[in-house]
């Protein structure tokens, strides 16, 4: 699976100053050329998973939530007719008045609770169906989160990365309130959760909430170290190990080292890669996913490779009973 977060260019965004979403008609370009050259190296179709953002911040400062749809029908349309899945990417930022700057506020049950609310009617008003299919932002996830995506009828949660620290918040330079959640020890396969813990599975659920974890794993050596120095440098948090986050823009070593490792120790292969919508407006990251692309569809069984929606994919893992969808090659 290869989900992008199509999003405003910027984390900090002036109220007064709503800015065109450049990356994400970007993105929308370039992906014709990354299903193309998905679809020749495998031989089967390419579909992307795209995550919307349609919260309370897009709305403060577009005057509406479902803006990027508004401003881009055709493209919709044109993903729909592929065969994509478009799904909703939240984040929780709130518009403090009184200070006049915008707060990470994961803290606020409330808060959430109304982002997640109003983020998914602004969905079903702008598609005309339930969401199906969630990202949170800065893989941020919570109990009750998870019980208000179920409830409303999401189907996959795409949110966890595995062996994440916990921390208080993604950025140095933004006000924030809560964690983001340690998330080590939590599968890297799909799993129903527990409705006493989400970060454990149950064996014994049959129905509900998919959570499907991105793909993580273990940088180690020079490229581990580096990476365990510029987390502490920017962003202030001092990891214990060094694990890295798929996103296709990633360093080329990190990204194959994780790839490769991965691929090696997974029994039933299954990898859930990142891409954000700004990453394509930075020269050095279209070159990174350029070569990791390339990486990929130059492994010797590409040709098994399928890039598929949460739903083909888990209709394609077998050892996950309970869900109709389309099939794929093993």
């Amino acid at each position: 699976m290869q989900c992008i977060d199509m999003e405003p260019d910027r984390r900090r965004l002036n109220p007064q100053r709503p800015l065109a979403w450049r990356g994400c008609e970007r993105t929308y370009e370039l992906s014709r050329l990354w299903r193309e050259q998905w679809q020749q190296a495998t031989g089967a179709p390419a579909h992307f998973s795209w995550y919307f953002r349609m919260d309370p911040q897009v709305e403060r400062v577009y005057g509406s939530a479902t803006w990027i749809v508004d401003r881009y029908p055709e493209m919709v349309e044109d993903l729909r007719r592929r065969g994509d899945e478009i799904g909703l990417h939240v984040h929780f930022y709130r518009w403090d008045l009184e200070r006049r700057h915008w707060v990470v506020d994961h803290g606020n049950t409330r808060w959430v609770e109304h982002c997640l609310a109003s983020s998914l009617a602004a969905f079903r008003r702008a598609l005309g169906r339930p969401c199906e299919s969630f990202r949170g932002g800065d893989a941020w996830m919570s109990q009750e989160a998870v019980a208000q995506l179920e409830a409303s009828g999401v189907r996959f949660d795409l949110t966890l990365e595995p062996g994440q620290e916990g921390y208080r918040g993604l950025r140095r330079w933004e006000r924030h309130s809560g964690w983001i959640p340690d998330l080590r020890g939590i599968p890297q396969r799909p799993y129903l959760p527990s409705r006493a813990n989400f970060k454990k599975p149950d064996s014994d659920r049959r129905d509900g909430m998919w959570l499907i974890p991105v793909s993580r794993g273990e940088a180690v050596g020079l490229p581990g170290l580096a990476f365990r120095l510029y987390r502490l440098l920017i962003h202030r948090v001092r990891l214990e190990r060094t694990w890295i986050t798929l996103y296709l823009f990633q360093e080329p070593l990190l990204f194959r080292q994780v790839v490769a490792r991965l691929l090696d120790s997974m029994e039933h292969p299954c990898l859930v890669l990142l891409n954000h919508s700004q990453a394509v407006l930075r020269p050095y990251f279209r070159r990174n996913i350029k070569k990791n692309l390339s990486y990929l569809l130059s492994r010797p069984r590409a040709r098994d490779f399928v890039l598929s929606t949460p739903h083909e994919a888990m209709a394609s893992l077998k050892i996950i009973p309970g869900i109709n969808g389309v099939g794929s090659r093993d």
